[in-house]
C-alpha cells in the first residue's frame, strides 16, 4: 500500500503518453478530414463553373469569341454567383475554355495545375468527369445543347438545313 499522497512518476508518464497519442490521433484525423473537404470543395466549385459556362455559351453562342471565357466574365454577367472565390488552394487558378465550337457538340473544359501530382490525383478521384495527368486535372462537360431533346433537335436542324445552333 501506498502511504504518501500524489502520483508516481510512472503514473504521470503513462497519463502523458496516452494524452499525447490521443492528441496525435485527433490531429491526423482532422488533417485527413480537412484534405477530403478541400478536394470535395474544389470539385463542387468546378461543377458550378461548368454549369455557368454552359449558360454563358447558350446565351452568347452566336457572337462570343471563344474560348476567351473566365470566372470574372461569368460573375460580371450574373451567371456565376455566390460568395466563393472559386480558387484552387493546392495550385494554380482554374483555366476555362469551351472547345469544339465548330462541331455540333460544345464541350466545357476547366483545368488546373496542382503543386503536386498526389494532390491532382486525389482531387480527380473525387469527381466523375475529371482526369488527372501529371499535376494537371481537367474537368469536361458536354454543353446542354447536346444533352436535351431540344438541343439535339437544334443540332440536327443545323446539320440538315445549316441553321444556327442557338
Amino acid at each position: 500500500m501506498k502511504k504518501t499522497q500524489g502520483f508516481t512518476l510512472v503514473e504521470l508518464m503513462i497519463t502523458l503518453a496516452i494524452s499525447v497519442s490521443l492528441f496525435l490521433w485527433a490531429n491526423s484525423f482532422s488533417s485527413v478530414f480537412g484534405r477530403v473537404e478541400t478536394a470535395e470543395r474544389i470539385n463542387r466549385d468546378v461543377s458550378i463553373i461548368l454549369e455557368s459556362m454552359d449558360q454563358y455559351y447558350s446565351r452568347h453562342c452566336r457572337n462570343a469569341v471563344f474560348p476567351s471565357v473566365n470566372i470574372a466574365t461569368l460573375q460580371t454577367e450574373g451567371i456565376l454567383v455566390g460568395s466563393g472565390a472559386f480558387n484552387n488552394p493546392w495550385g494554380n487558378d482554374f483555366q476555362l475554355s469551351i472547345v469544339g465550337i465548330g462541331t455540333l457538340n460544345p464541350r466545357m473544359r476547366v483545368s488546373a495545375v496542382f503543386t503536386s501530382v498526389d494532390d491532382a490525383n486525389y482531387v480527380a478521384a473525387f469527381s466523375e468527369n475529371a482526369t488527372a495527368s501529371g499535376g494537371t486535372v481537367v474537368w469536361v462537360m458536354n454543353g446542354s445543347l447536346s444533352r436535351t431533346v431540344d438541343g439535339v433537335n437544334k443540332q440536327l436542324d443545323r446539320e440538315i438545313f445549316g441553321s444556327p445552333l442557338c
